[in-house]
């Protein structure tokens, strides 16, 4: 049957409101359905730290490293470091013994430092940072524990001391006093007029004739040199003062200021002879400007292909002359280093030997150490000399112009006291053989020190009795020999002491030439010499 249109319209109506209804319904129950989500946590803030690492142990001397990590920084941290502090070092107040580098505007990362132990013991090592007001903020320490270092003590090795060329070496001697009672003669001619002594020889010519056996001449007791109180270049002796014929002899009774043979007269001489060596010897007081002066007369008179040698003073350690007192009362004034008064006078000596050399180099330049030396000569306790070396010639405080000494000097004598009518070969040998001990001990402290020469500033044989009979027998002439091959084989110059000396006068101080009178008979002794010389040239 047909549907009523009103019914059909109210059916349609009756839908759409339970569809709706339906509609309302289900968006009601997805509302009650609904879940509502969490807040958004707040974040934590993550911690600043400065963590370190540092090795636990290590040795005096090792360079260690340590690492830094920095994190939880924000923005940059002015300035950072590694600290360190040894063996209770304050943080405050140090001593500071920190890592190098210093770390600025420090972010988040890995940093290293470095640091070379200078000691053993306890390192205390941590970080530490400075914020904005200046503050250092120390983190956690860390110790390492610093073992001192063993230093191996080596196998002492000797020095090697080689010997001198033998081809260089140079036989020399020395005159002895120009004085009345020395009965050896006197060099010059009778009644020399010293006023034209450039144009008319004052030196005897048998004189002349026995010094063309000898390379070197040291004119020690010629310049009077033991107890001399001369200081100043004007209280020289003067080349043509007639006083250089008359006695020269001082001794420690002597007041007087007594210069010794004018230093012209040595260098005309040297010329006459041809001498390849000038040693002379210089007052102990004398003050600069005599040094200075010196060297100036010198440069000017030192004969072509000559070399000069000079010394200050005589056996100036020894203790004998009055020249050691000297050296004492200057030693210890100046405050020389040194144990004692006596170290205090040694150092002085070689003080003042500086200044000789400095003297020298000023005048002679690129030839000095060449044409002019300088000798440092010991005797008696020879500590005095070797200690000397080491507190004054090597130190920059005492010698800041590293002047220098060219060569170290000793003496070389044998059967000292002895009877001369009974000194057989074997028994002057031994006490050769005893003697040489001088010649390798120089070697050694010269070497110690760099100096490169040595010399015999004297040596014979020293017989108190009969020196007479000792000159005229064939065992002393063998022995004479003997000594002078070892001294070849030692040193670079050594000078006989001397060419001829009293015999039958001063006994009681010894004897020691080759003949007894200039230009007189010739001895065996004087003929071992000449022998000597002519095979070993």
């Amino acid at each position: 049957m047909a549907l009523d249109s009103t019914k059909l319209q109210d059916m349609v109506k009756a839908l759409q409101a339970a569809s709706t209804a339906l509609l309302d319904a289900s968006k009601a129950l997805e509302a009650s359905l609904a879940v509502v989500p969490a807040p958004t946590p707040t974040p934590v803030p993550v911690p600043m730290v400065l963590s370190l690492s540092v090795p636990a142990k290590a040795t005096e001397g090792d360079t260690i490293k340590a690492t830094l990590t920095v994190s939880g920084v924000v923005g940059s941290l002015s300035t950072v470091k590694i600290a360190g502090r040894f063996n209770g070092a304050s943080h405050a107040n140090g001593p500071y013994t920190d890592f190098s580098p210093t770390f600025t505007a420090v972010t988040n990362g890995v940093y290293e430092g470095s640091l070379t132990l200078p000691a053993s013991g306890s390192l205390e090592a941590y970080a530490t940072y400075q914020d904005a007001q200046g503050v250092w903020h120390d983190q956690p320490s860390f110790v390492v524990s610093v073992a001192a270092k063993v230093v191996p003590v080596p196998t002492p090795v000797p020095t090697p001391i080689p010997a001198p060329t033998t081809s260089a070496f140079q036989l020399g001697a020395q005159g002895w006093f120009l004085a009345p009672g020395w009965a050896h003669g006197s060099p010059f001619v009778a009644a020399p007029n010293f006023a034209t002594w450039q144009t008319v020889p004052v030196w005897k010519p048998e004189f002349l004739a026995d010094m063309k056996n000898f390379a070197a001449y040291r004119f020690m007791d010629w310049a009077a040199t033991n107890h001399s109180k001369v200081t100043k270049w004007s209280e020289r002796m003067l080349p043509a003062s007639a006083a250089n014929g008359t006695s020269r002899y001082i001794d420690a009774s002597t007041t007087a200021v007594t210069p010794g043979m004018a230093y012209e007269l040595m260098f005309d001489l040297a010329q006459r002879v041809g001498l390849k060596t000038v040693w002379i010897c210089l007052p102990a007081l004398a003050d600069d400007d005599y040094f200075t002066q010196f060297a100036k007369l010198a440069k000017a008179m030192l004969p072509a292909g000559s070399q000069l040698i000079v010394e200050l003073s005589n056996e100036i350690d020894g203790g004998w002359f009055s020249q050691t007192a000297g050296v004492i009362s200057a030693g210890v004034a100046g405050k020389l280093p040194g144990s004692n008064q006596w170290y205090q006078g040694a150092a002085y000596a070689t003080l003042r030997t500086l200044a000789i050399s400095k003297a020298l180099r000023l005048e002679f330049g690129a030839e000095h150490g060449i044409r002019s030396k300088v000798v440092r000569c010991m005797v008696g306790n020879t500590d005095l000399c070797k200690q000397s070396l080491t507190s004054v010639y090597k130190s920059a405080q005492w010698n800041p112009t590293n002047e220098v000494i060219h060569a170290l000097g000793h003496q070389m004598y044998w059967s000292a006291k002895q009877d001369g009518a009974n000194l057989p070969l074997a028994t002057q040998k031994a006490d050769i053989d005893t003697s040489t001990q001088y010649c390798v001990e120089t070697r050694a402290m010269a070497n110690s020190v760099g100096i490169k020469e040595t010399y015999i500033y004297e040596f014979n044989c020293h017989v108190l009795l009969n020196a007479g009979i000792a000159a005229g027998t064939q065992d002393s002439a063998d022995a004479l020999k003997y000594a002078l091959d070892v001294a070849k084989k030692n040193v670079s110059v050594a000078c006989l002491y001397t060419d001829a000396s009293s015999w039958s006068n001063k006994q009681s101080e010894g004897a020691w030439g080759l003949k007894q009178t200039i230009g007189g008979v010739e001895t065996l002794k004087w003929k071992a010499m000449r022998e000597w010389v002519a095979a070993n040239k």
